[in-house]
């Protein structure tokens, strides 16, 4: 949360103050996903949530912006997904596809 004197301070800054401020702010965005990005390495196995489901698979690939991730239960697709979505997993993946198939059996 915004301390309240920041608050203050940004009301009251003019156009050119501004424009300073988001570019900074835009600067430590992009210092942020670089750094995200670098705590992953092709190999690794993630999962991310999409459609309130996980989707387990390995990083194949790191491009600029996302990181190319191989799904295990349909090994012909893959996503581009950003870095903060992405969460570490230490599951077999044998076990998930196992998992999977029960479920959809």
């Amino acid at each position: 949360m915004i301390k309240s004197n920041i608050k203050n301070q940004i009301l009251s800054m003019n156009r050119d103050e501004l424009k300073q401020l988001s570019d900074t702010i835009r600067y430590r965005r992009d210092e942020l996903s670089q750094e995200e990005k670098d705590s992953f390495k092709v190999g690794d196995s993630v999962y991310f949530m999409h459609n309130n489901q996980r989707q387990y698979g390995t990083i194949t690939k790191k491009n600029p912006k996302k990181l190319k991730v191989n799904l295990w239960v349909n090994r012909f697709q893959s996503w581009g997904v950003p870095p903060s979505l992405l969460i570490p997993t230490e599951r077999d993946k044998n076990e998930v596809i196992k998992a999977h198939k029960a479920l959809n059996a």
